[in-house]
C-alpha cells in the first residue's frame, strides 16, 4: 500500500441511511471515507486499506464494536493498529462516555452529539495522530498486566474547536 492510498475514515455503521448521511457530510469536508455495515466487512476493509480514523457504532447486527477494538489491539503489527477510534451510537450515555474516555476512546451520541462528532471526525481524519500515539505509547511503556492497561488514563489534547 502506498502512502497516497491512505483513507481518512472507516465508518462502521449498520444503519445504511445514517451511514450515507455521515458519508455525505464528511465527504463535503474533503475526507475520503469507506462504510462497513458489519464486523466482518470492517475487518475486510481494515485489511485492505489504511485509515487515520475508525468510527464505530456500538451495536452491530452480529456483535458489537468491542470485537473490532480487540482485533486491532491484539494485532500490534496490523496496518491500522495505530488508527484513532471513536464511537458514535444511539446507546451512548454519560456513564459510557466516561468509561470510554478512561480507555482514550471518545464516544458520541447520535441523538445529541452529532455536530461535535463531525467536528472531531474531521479533525482526527485530517490530521496526523503521531503526537497522540506517542503520548499513549509512553503511558503504556512497561505495562504488561491487562488490569493496568484497562485502568490507564491518558489526557490527550483537544482537537476539535
Amino acid at each position: 500500500m502506498t502512502e497516497d492510498r491512505i483513507k481518512n475514515i472507516l465508518l462502521v455503521e449498520d444503519d445504511q441511511d445514517f451511514a450515507n448521511l455521515l458519508l455525505s457530510k464528511l465527504e463535503i469536508k474533503g475526507l475520503d471515507c469507506d462504510i462497513a455495515a458489519s464486523i466482518s466487512e470492517a475487518k475486510e476493509k481494515l485489511c485492505q486499506n489504511k485509515y487515520k480514523l475508525i468510527s464505530l457504532d456500538v451495536f452491530l447486527g452480529e456483535g458489537n464494536c468491542a470485537e473490532i477494538v480487540k482485533y486491532l489491539q491484539e494485532s500490534k503489527e496490523h496496518m491500522n493498529a495505530e488508527a484513532e477510534m471513536i464511537i458514535l451510537s444511539s446507546r451512548v450515555n454519560e456513564e459510557f462516555k466516561e468509561r470510554m474516555a478512561a480507555k482514550s476512546i471518545q464516544a458520541f451520541s447520535k441523538m445529541t452529539d452529532l455536530d461535535t462528532y463531525l467536528k472531531q471526525a474531521e479533525a482526527l481524519g485530517s490530521r496526523k495522530m503521531q503526537e497522540h500515539m506517542d503520548l499513549i505509547f509512553d503511558a503504556m511503556d512497561g505495562m504488561e498486566d491487562s488490569d493496568e492497561l484497562a485502568h490507564l488514563t491518558i489526557d490527550l489534547p483537544e482537537l476539535a474547536s
